[in-house]
């Protein structure tokens, strides 16, 4: 029944039929870009620390890096570009749904993170 709406529906807007029908991806940046959930799985954490690569050679981006760092944001040299072109900035974050439900007045801790579940709840969820 998927694979035939996926066919049709891509027919319908007159784009190639797609591969991959029956999966949840579990990750994924595109989902970060508006600050959306990751598919089906719960929260990482309800705080964490949001690491965004740059590269020095552009200078637009070496701008963006000593700007970040005069706003006291932690920057450091990627570990994994031997070359030195590539910083990190890393930015505290609060997951959005947590921030959602603070500010209808609710405790945080309503929001259950990946570590507070059970193995029965994680399949269950």
């Amino acid at each position: 029944m998927v694979r035939e709406e996926a066919r049709r529906y891509a027919f319908e807007l007159r784009i190639a039929e797609p591969v991959k029908v029956t999966t949840v991806a579990p990750t994924g940046s595109i989902a970060k870009l508006p600050g959306v959930t990751e598919g089906i799985h719960p929260i990482y954490a309800r705080h964490f620390i949001r690491r965004v690569r740059f590269s020095m050679p552009d200078p637009a981006q070496a701008k963006t890096i000593r700007d970040f760092e005069a706003q006291g944001y932690e920057v450091e040299q990627c570990v994994y570009d031997q070359s030195g072109n590539t910083y990190v900035v890393a930015f505290p974050m609060k997951e959005k749904l947590v921030a959602e439900v603070e500010g209808l007045g609710f405790d945080p801790k309503i929001v259950e993170s990946a570590d507070e579940l059970s193995l029965h709840e994680m399949l269950a969820f």
